[in-house]
């Protein structure tokens, strides 16, 4: 591998920040994560070691952002229970009505990471049509530690577009 002028401006440092819906979702805790779970299939030929180039086909991919908050408001609750009722007023947040069942299109969220880079510059990833599709944890302890929520939002394709996978990475050059 060359290190070359443009190797410090490629290097992303840090947990990043997250908005979901255009919201700050305050502090994080513990590593922001990009990851992705993909099924290959290949087909196997008779006299092929292996898979052939150009040969092979993508059947599942599906993207997900997680994220630990150290922050805990009523709308972090809304997050993880999708249909959830939030009221809140001048003196509490009420979060109530949660019902398993169907999901609203009001429950799918924009989930944008942006992580800085050494060159001042960002990367930012955006899951699109992000829901939470695992059990939540909210942890409490006595070592001195805040109470903390990691989420988990999996990216979800759009009906009118069902092969275009629910994410961007833009690399910001100027």
């Amino acid at each position: 591998m060359t290190i070359s002028i443009n190797t410090p401006g490629r290097l992303l440092f840090g947990a990043g920040t997250v908005t979901i819906d255009g919201v700050d979702v305050g502090a994080t805790m513990g590593t922001t994560l990009f990851a992705w779970e993909m099924d290959l299939s290949q087909p196997r030929f008779h006299g092929a070691k292996g898979g052939l180039k150009a040969a092979g086909y993508i059947t599942r991919f599906v993207p997900r952002i997680e994220v630990t908050l150290a922050e805990i408001a009523g709308s972090h609750f809304a997050w993880m229970f999708p249909g959830l009722t939030l009221a809140s007023n001048a003196s509490s947040e009420v979060v109530s009505g949660f019902t398993p069942g169907c999901l609203d299109t009001g429950d799918y969220h924009t989930i944008i990471l942006t992580i800085p880079r050494c060159n001042g510059k960002t990367t930012v990833i955006t899951l699109r049509n992000g829901v939470v599709t695992s059990g939540g944890e909210l942890s409490f302890n006595d070592e001195g530690e805040p109470a903390a929520i990691k989420l988990v939002f999996t990216g979800n394709y759009e009906p009118a577009t069902p092969t275009l996978a629910p994410f961007s990475i833009v690399n910001n050059l100027l």
